[in-house]
């Protein structure tokens, strides 16, 4: 196989696995397959350039050149796709405020109470409020109540 052939396996393969690659390790895994310094297929490559004749050195070195840069871009722009926030799924913003939780219910005294409240007011009395214990001078003497009374 001839070194453009090779090249343009390298690039479609490297291509193809950038764009399978899901997560920034995956990216970190290709980026060293592809374009590692030390294991690298990129230097494997760069290795054919000088068992290339002299004469097709140039052209091989552009294409070589450009095979680099268009698996480079790719791998950034996939890097940086990755990199970016998922999108809200569904429409539902999980930041806003729920709905409010109902704390309780009125005790079943209180409701009987209100309940006999309005129930009085409707036959014609007055609901008032007053002081539950009463001391001994509201109880007898306001009321003239004599002293020796039982």
């Amino acid at each position: 196989m001839d070194a453009l052939a090779q090249l343009a396996l390298y690039e479609s393969d490297a291509l193809r696995e950038i764009a399978a690659a899901t997560d920034a390790a995956g990216i970190e895994a290709v980026r060293i397959q592809f374009l590692g310094k030390k294991q690298g297929r990129l230097k494997d490559l760069q290795s054919l350039l000088g068992q290339v004749e002299v004469s097709e050195r140039p052209a091989l070195g552009k294409r070589f050149n450009e095979v680099k840069d268009r698996v480079t871009a790719a791998l950034e722009a996939r890097q940086a796709e990755l990199a970016q926030p998922t999108k809200v799924v569904d429409g539902l913003d999980v930041t806003l405020p729920g709905t409010p939780f109902r704390m309780g219910h009125r005790h079943p005294i209180s409701q009987t109470i209100e309940e006999f409240k309005s129930i009085m007011v409707r036959l014609g009395f007055d609901a008032v409020d007053g002081p539950e214990i009463e001391d001994e001078f509201h109880n007898f003497e306001a009321l003239n109540i004599p002293l020796d009374h039982p």
